[in-house]
C-alpha cells in the first residue's frame, strides 16, 4: 500500500488561507449527519482547479510484503501539465514531465 503525504508549502494565494478557515467553520458549525461529502469534495476540487501552480514537500511511505520504504522531496505543479517530482531521500531521482513527454532521472545511474 502507498501513502502520499503532502505538506504545502508556499502557495501564491491568501485565498486558499480563506477557503481552508471557512471550510473548518463550516465543518465545525454543521453537524456530522447533514455534511454532504461530495458537495464538499467538488468545492474542494473547484478551488484546487483555479491554481495555476503549487509547490509542497512530500513523504511517500510504501507498506508491503513485510517492507517499508519511506521516500521525500518536493513536488511542483504548474498549469498546463507541467509536474515535477524531486525525490531527495533515501535517494536522489528526479521525475519530470511536461504534458507530453516525462522523463526520470537517477543521478546515482550516472545517465
Amino acid at each position: 500500500m502507498r501513502y502520499l503525504k503532502l505538506r504545502i508549502v508556499n502557495l501564491n494565494s491568501a485565498l486558499l488561507k480563506v477557503f481552508v478557515l471557512g471550510l473548518g467553520v463550516a465543518i465545525l458549525i454543521t453537524p456530522a449527519a447533514a455534511v454532504d461529502v461530495r458537495a464538499l469534495a467538488e468545492r474542494v476540487d473547484h478551488h484546487y482547479n483555479q491554481l495555476r501552480s503549487l509547490q509542497a514537500e512530500f513523504t511517500e511511505i510504501y507498506r508491503g510484503s513485510g517492507v517499508e520504504r519511506t521516500e521525500s522531496g518536493t513536488l511542483w505543479l504548474k498549469k498546463p501539465g507541467k509536474m515535477r517530482w524531486e525525490y531527495r531521500s533515501p535517494k536522489e531521482k528526479l521525475f519530470v514531465t511536461d504534458g507530453k513527454s516525462a522523463w526520470f532521472y537517477l543521478p546515482g545511474d550516472k545517465q
